[in-house]
């Protein structure tokens, strides 16, 4: 039997090791899982950038950094899911959408084969697909190369190959076509050198979002093949909707421009003058698609942000989702705990506020559980108007606020001590109190 093509065999060789490489990712997907249930936070990711001393309850309520809420729940690979699963952290969602929220992440919760191809698609580093990568690029002046340069730069190419062919077919002489194809050679190299710059410039700008967008491809192509019940995640798959295709349409057109700094392609390039024809797809591309692609990123961030409550949701199954009230002002919890504590170890107690119970007074010796307690008042509140199931085994709140001031911190910079630094904290929670329908801030007593 005859030894296979080189080909066959380095294609097949190309496969392994995607499939080898697909497996590392899901073995980090598990690894991480694992770590996120025993409570190993030094593999797990922080989010210490989104860490934000000023905010109304983030740094009290550990939202971000090592042993956070953040930490617990994250198991987005992108800078977009990321970023978005912050800023549900960092700021409530309204009624409407906390439902639409949990309506998804009950769905996404048992589809453990999509949480699987999202964790395996890409590249293994959380730091692909960066937002900021594409805006800026998407940002760049669009006029770096008129649109009529690519039919120009095509007849001049049509025009060098169709002497050699004339020639063969007896139409001119051979003097005649040397003379057409050094004319045509001229007229390129002057048309070449006139946007040289601008076609250089296009070209190494794809650098960052070449590097990133496989990632992205690849997400869009798992979602858009999906089917959902809930009108969240439909709603995302139509933001997407054929994302994928234009997506790698660009990621074609991006590979190809580079095959013009391949030595073997040096002489071909120039006669097709590739780069420059290249250069105006892109631009063509990225003037019809650039703010869509802006859109896909960010759907692809939310839907990343859902996966990973639903991720939380089916790695704590006694968790429950809350009622929220749409009327009055209350919190009727009962056993409720601190998510960040093992659930074995966990204190949980019942609370009550509303109706007449409008205030609450903890009291108690030191190392009782006072601020852990307040704390986990607030962290199920955060949870809650975020879409995520909290640690209770019931859980009824209204529409509320959050504010905390456990763990103020002073600073030499801005000549504050702890004390005024406090005070400035508990008049900010009573300005908001006013302005607000409902209000909790957990606090030490």
């Amino acid at each position: 039997m005859a030894a296979p093509p080189l080909v066959f065999v380095m294609r097949q060789a190309r496969n392994y090791q995607n499939k080898a490489l697909k497996l590392l990712r899901l073995s980090d997907y598990y690894a991480a899982g694992i770590a996120r249930l025993t409570h190993e936070w030094s593999s797990l990711d922080e989010g210490r950038e989104f860490s934000d001393q000023d905010h109304f309850y983030a740094t009290d309520l550990d939202l971000f950094g090592h042993g956070s809420l953040f930490q617990l729940i994250c198991s987005a690979r992108t800078q977009t899911g990321r970023a978005a699963l912050a800023a549900w952290l960092k700021a409530p969602a309204s009624r409407e959408e906390v439902l639409a929220r949990q309506g998804a992440v009950a769905e996404l919760r048992g589809r453990r084969d999509l949480c699987e191809a999202l964790a395996a698609a890409g590249a293994v580093k959380a730091s692909d697909c960066r937002p900021e990568t594409f805006q800026t690029w998407v940002a760049e002046d669009s006029s770096q190369l008129p649109s009529w340069v690519r039919p120009v730069a095509v007849t001049l190419v049509f025009s060098i190959v169709a002497a050699p062919i004339l020639f063969l077919c007896d139409q001119i002489t051979l003097r005649t076509m040397w003379g057409a194809v050094g004319a045509m050679l001229l007229a390129e190299s002057t048309f070449a050198a006139i946007f040289l710059r601008r076609v250089r410039r296009v070209l190494e700008s794809i650098g960052g979002p070449m590097v990133e967008l496989s990632m992205v491809c690849e997400m869009l192509e798992i979602v858009n093949r999906e089917h959902f019940d809930s009108m969240k995640l439909r709603a995302l798959v139509e933001r997407t909707k054929d994302g994928a295709i234009h997506a790698r349409r660009l990621q074609r057109l991006m590979k190809l421009a580079t095959e013009r700094d391949n030595p073997w392609f040096t002489w071909l390039s120039f006669l097709l003058l590739w780069g420059t024809q290249f250069a105006v797809s892109i631009e063509l591309w990225r003037h019809r698609h650039g703010k869509q692609l802006l859109e896909w990123l960010a759907a692809l961030g939310e839907f990343e942000a859902l996966v990973s409550l639903a991720t939380y949701s089916y790695e704590h199954p006694l968790d429950t989702f809350p009622e929220l009230s749409g009327e009055g002002r209350l919190i009727d919890a009962e056993g409720m705990g601190h998510p960040l504590i093992d659930e074995d170890a966990c204190v949980r107690n019942d609370l009550h506020l509303g109706g007449d119970v409008r205030f609450l007074i903890v009291s108690g010796s030191n190392m009782s559980g006072k601020s852990t307690f307040l704390r986990a008042i607030g962290v199920n509140a955060v949870l809650a108007w975020m879409g995520a199931p909290v640690r209770c085994t019931k859980l009824k709140l209204s529409s509320l606020a959050v504010g905390a001031a456990v763990r103020v911190q002073d600073s030499l910079i801005d000549g504050r001590s702890r004390f005024f630094a406090e005070l400035q904290r508990l008049r900010r929670m009573i300005d908001t109190a006013s302005e607000m329908p409902s209000y909790i801030s957990p606090m030490r007593s």
